[in-house]
């Protein structure tokens, strides 16, 4: 952790403390009772290179041998038709004869999102950057989203045994922890469960105040 990097430099050495992010209450105070009809991949975030969205694109049509018609729905910025982001994504659906399995959505507000959650029976973060957090899967697994993601930056910290996690930029290996969770209802519902319960606990803005 960054911690212990600093630590092991002896930067104000036995004087930090980890205080984890925190996300909107609306996701922390989802109906956890509500039964769900759990069916699409969900992807939240910019189309931008660094987001991985691509290395989903090119998991699909591994996916799709196995359910054909699953579809990934795609929520944010970058998807106007014509952008460069989304024409990207797009040949990648035409070469693969997966286009018709993909759903562009664009940006969308909270009430939506919390809607999305409800239909999906994955939630996947394919970044290929270390970054220190992610907001998007942190509101999924608070609803209830079993998640796949990449392990990379921050995220095994945060999600080792808690999620399935994959090598960046692997679409095979992405593919593979996607179809687990859709064959496996035991595993789904325990990273549903046990996700659900360490977001809520752990993510709450009284938590991090």
């Amino acid at each position: 952790t960054v911690k212990e990097i600093y630590e092991q430099n002896n930067v104000l050495k036995n004087k930090w403390k980890i205080i984890t992010p925190w996300i909107n209450n609306e996701f922390i105070n989802a109906d956890a009772s509500k039964k769900h009809s759990r069916k699409n991949i969900l992807f939240v975030g910019s189309l931008a290179e660094f987001k991985g969205a691509w290395v989903l694109a090119q998991s699909l049509k591994y996916v799709v041998k196995e359910f054909p018609k699953i579809n990934v729905v795609f929520i944010g910025d970058l998807q106007d038709k014509g952008t460069r982001e989304r024409e990207m994504i797009e040949e990648i659906g035409r070469r693969d004869g997966t286009l018709k399995n993909m759903l562009f959505l664009g940006n969308r507000d909270h009430d939506f999102i919390k809607k999305a959650h409800d239909k999906a029976a994955v939630y996947v973060c394919p970044t290929v950057c270390m970054e220190t957090f992610g907001l998007n899967w942190a509101e999924a697994m608070a609803s209830g989203v079993p998640i796949v993601a990449s392990r990379i930056g921050s995220i095994p910290e945060y999600l080792d045994n808690k999620a399935i996690l994959v090598e960046p930029r692997n679409s095979e290996e992405l593919a593979k922890g996607i179809i687990t969770i859709l064959t496996n209802k035991k595993l789904s519902d325990k990273l549903s469960k046990e996700g659900k319960k360490y977001a809520r606990q752990n993510f709450g803005v009284k938590n991090a105040a």
